[in-house]
């Protein structure tokens, strides 16, 4: 298993897996509902929630999590070298969405001692 960890910007949406298949021809496609970050109330439940009810630094901290959540990726880009041929289906590359409601705007963190302390010698 890879763990990334990256920011996702609040206007950016994703879309879960779709749901099951309809009866009747045809394919069923590879998105399902899309799910905008920016949106509250969510109309998806989380798959996860984590409370814990006072920490000393924050007080009550929740945590939620969507499970099987991917971006929308198109021919352009890194996909547009490694995936010229345009009748090639592109990669669903799915992951987890954490969001923490209420959380303080993320800032520019200091560098570690270790890293710091390097840079000035």
């Amino acid at each position: 298993m890879t763990v990334v960890s990256a920011a996702v910007e609040q206007v950016r949406g994703l879309l879960g897996r779709p749901g099951p298949r309809k009866p009747g021809p045809g394919s069923n496609g590879v998105h399902g509902n899309r799910f905008e970050l920016s949106v509250s109330p969510q109309p998806r439940d989380p798959d996860e929630v984590l409370v814990v009810p006072d920490s000393r630094r924050y007080g009550r901290v929740e945590v939620r999590a969507w499970h099987d959540m991917h971006q929308k990726v198109h021919r352009e880009g890194y996909f547009a070298e490694h995936f010229p041929d345009k009748f090639t289906r592109l990669p669903i590359i799915e992951g987890t969405v954490i969001g923490a409601p209420g959380a303080p705007a993320r800032r520019a963190c200091p560098a570690p001692p270790t890293v710091a302390a390097a840079q000035r010698a």
